[in-house]
């Protein structure tokens, strides 16, 4: 089934929250969330700042095997993802735990490469993303806009900014992982995330998905194999493991595991 058909269904609409046991983020809990994070980036930021700024101390991801510059103008691939129940205890230093498991609210999201220039040697890729119609997570935001930048074969993000729909002006936010309070979408794993310093090795397993993300994986086609993907983990900016799995000819991450959230790309997307 194209994704055109399985994303108007009310089957996988139904999936969706379903599978998140139609559990939602209230206002106050996210906003206690965000001064919890706070105050813990307050308390870890003498002992990670060193660590951090490098990341993990690992061999460099092999770009030529990401799509990176290769973006074209109106390419188009669709993500399901979710934010995790309690995010700030969701993960250690030492690995993802069990209660990221949970998770409070998922939706899926279009994206669509706007426009790709190259001035320079210099390449700056603009990306639009939109909340699906019926699994709309926040239905104050029209859109959110990512801007990548390559350059020496290195690509990060570098601008950040929501459209709210009561706004004329876009709002911008840190484009380097610093949630702000402007949306719960925030809390969802959206963002390209650079892996010029992230250790990468092939991929030997597709990983065991949590309940709510493997049913609409089932549902959906998603498949990772392994022998044609590349593993990617490094540090987020305040030390927390980020995983990754990146496959072949495709413009988007396979499945991303951050402490606030689970992303899956679902198939018939095009690079």
């Amino acid at each position: 089934m194209s994704p055109s058909k399985w994303l108007t269904s009310g089957a996988i609409v139904s999936l969706l929250f379903n599978s998140i046991a139609k559990a939602s983020l209230s206002e106050v809990d996210y906003y206690s969330a965000l001064k919890a994070a706070d105050q813990k980036v307050g308390r870890q930021k003498k002992a990670t700042l060193p660590r951090t700024s490098s990341l993990r101390n690992g061999v460099a991801p092999q770009l030529s095997t990401l799509p990176d510059s290769k973006y074209t103008v109106g390419s188009t691939w669709t993500v399901a993802a979710w934010s995790i129940k309690h995010p700030l205890q969701s993960l250690t230093t030492h690995g993802h735990t069990e209660e990221a498991s949970k998770a409070i609210a998922g939706g899926f999201f279009n994206y669509k490469v706007l426009a790709v220039t190259n001035e320079a040697g210099i390449h700056i890729t603009t990306i639009k993303i939109i909340q699906i119609t019926n699994t709309t997570v926040d239905p104050r935001v029209e859109s959110l806009t990512l801007t990548l930048e390559t350059r020496l074969g290195v690509t990060k993000q570098v601008r950040k900014a929501y459209k709210f729909f009561s706004q004329n002006e876009p709002v911008i936010v840190s484009p380097e992982g610093v949630h702000s309070a402007a949306t719960i979408l925030e809390l969802f794993p959206l963002d390209f995330i650079n892996l010029s310093a992230a250790q990468s090795q092939p991929a030997t397993a597709a990983p065991k998905l949590p309940e709510f993300a493997e049913s609409v994986a089932k549902k959906t086609g998603h498949r990772i194999h392994p022998d044609q993907t590349t593993a990617f983990e490094q540090d987020d900016f305040f030390g927390r493991p980020v995983k990754i799995l990146w496959q072949e000819k495709t413009p988007w991450p396979a499945y991303i595991h951050t402490a606030n959230g689970i992303a899956i790309l679902l198939p018939e997307s095009t690079p």
